[in-house]
């Protein structure tokens, strides 16, 4: 994951992280919930042949809530587009929205992101079309010219003439995500959570946001939890 952050990005890296322990008690509910929604995330990653630190993307998507909607009409845990649910199999009708079945959701999810990197080959790239749409990330490539993600977030960021190429929303999307899995690698172990009936972790998955915590980044870009002031 260490090569999947543009250097220039760590501050907004930070500020995901630091936004994470707003609001009392706001840590203890996402952790409670990625705790419930895991062990099925999981079991599709591994079908898929995907990273198991995927598995946390959800955090950055929704904060693992299963009933979340964007203004833009993304919905459930994953926050996928109508378009997209209907391609990966998902029913959405008015009496039956299955983006909001966390198990159906997740493997649709799953399919989308083995494809995306199937046709980027690389997974920062991924990821980032994963937010805005695969389309619209092959445009933007094409029109700066850039052959990376870090290439391309430098070019939007620095040329006036491709300032509107991507929204701002996808130029953090990577490194809100490398955020989200320095956060959670920290405090739940992926590896103690299986698939069960009930579609919980075992004990080995708790664990508590730090109230009052911050990131401060070392220089090998790694994130290191701390108690105090910022």
């Amino acid at each position: 994951m260490l090569g999947w952050l543009p250097p220039e990005e760590t501050e907004t890296m930070q500020r995901f992280v630091h936004d994470l322990h707003g609001g009392k008690g706001a840590g203890a509910f996402i952790l409670s919930r990625a705790r419930q929604y895991l062990p099925v995330i999981l079991d599709a990653l591994e079908k898929f042949d995907l990273p198991r630190e995927l598995a946390f993307l959800p955090l950055v998507e929704s904060r693992f809530e299963t009933q979340a909607v964007s203004s833009a009409g993304a919905a459930g845990l994953w926050q996928i587009m109508p378009d997209t649910a209907l391609r990966f199999g998902l029913k959405i009708t008015e009496s039956d929205d299955e983006r909001f079945d966390v198990r159906k959701s997740t493997y649709a999810a799953a399919a989308y992101l083995a494809a995306l990197h199937q046709r980027f080959k690389d997974w920062p790239l991924a990821l980032a079309a994963y937010n805005c749409g695969e389309g619209a990330l092959s445009r933007a490539l094409m029109q700066t010219g850039a052959g990376t993600l870090p290439e391309l977030i430098a070019i939007c960021r620095m040329e006036e003439s491709a300032s509107g190429v991507l929204a701002r929303e996808t130029l953090e999307y990577v490194p809100k995500f490398v955020g989200a899995v320095r956060v959670m690698s920290g405090l739940v172990n992926i590896a103690g959570c299986r698939s069960r009936s009930d579609d919980a972790c075992d004990g080995t998955c708790g664990g508590h946001l730090p109230r009052n915590a911050d990131t401060r980044i070392r220089h090998e870009n790694e994130v290191a939890l701390q108690d105090g002031a910022p």
